[in-house]
């Protein structure tokens, strides 16, 4: 009925605090829950139709399939069915933009034809956020805040760990990574050139609130 009925912390955060309900972590594709959310903010508003072409908003979109690259939808993308494989390639500029990750496509053979066979690759999402930016006039991550966090009072959750780092009641977790077997702390990259599939940052506590959005 809208309530949280269970909330707490466990564990470590790598820096010696222990986990609360509002300590940030990196959510990893757990991001693409947002990103969904998002574009059917904008397809509501009139700005995103989802069977509209890719390159209806970036008309320089390709892949190597000429056809596929013209056919491919907004659907495609938000369903994982539009055969881009989970290894496509990255951009190689250092630092890269989300734009430069979905040119980097431009080479990728599709290993599925269109709308066939539901295949979870987190580069249709990294497209998908290119459309966001596009018919939503503004960045992915001011669309995020605005349209997702800050409605739903998710105040321990972030676009960028320089924001996160600001809000002393729930500092970030540090990450941990496993070391012959033994998870050790670690400073985990934050990937902001693809925020919409991996990078965003929340705590369980918002997590909740998103939740209960979502199911209300």
């Amino acid at each position: 009925d809208g309530r949280v009925v269970h909330l707490r912390g466990y564990g470590d955060d790598g820096t010696g605090r222990a986990v609360t309900p509002q300590t940030g972590f990196i959510l990893g594709s757990m991001s693409k829950a947002f990103t969904a959310l998002v574009a059917m903010q904008l397809v509501e508003g009139g700005k995103l139709a989802l069977d509209a072409p890719v390159q209806d908003y970036l008309p320089w979109f390709k892949v190597a399939d000429p056809e596929a690259s013209r056919r491919m939808t907004v659907r495609h993308l938000l369903h994982h069915t539009s055969g881009l494989p989970t290894t496509a390639r990255r951009a190689r500029t250092d630092p890269a933009t989300l734009q430069d990750h979905v040119r980097a496509l431009a080479e990728d053979e599709l290993v599925h034809a269109l709308g066939e066979v539901h295949e979870y690759s987190s580069p249709n999402y990294l497209v998908l956020g290119a459309i966001i930016e596009q018919a939503g006039g503004r960045s992915f991550a001011e669309q995020v805040q605005e349209g997702v966090f800050t409605p739903l009072g998710m105040s321990h959750s972030f676009t960028s760990p320089p924001s996160a780092t600001l809000d002393s009641m729930a500092p970030m977790a540090r990450g941990h990574r496993y070391w012959f077997g033994f998870p050790r702390p670690a400073d985990l990259a934050h990937e902001a050139d693809r925020l919409p599939t991996a990078a965003l940052i929340s705590s369980a506590e918002d997590l909740g609130r998103f939740l209960s959005a979502l199911l209300g």
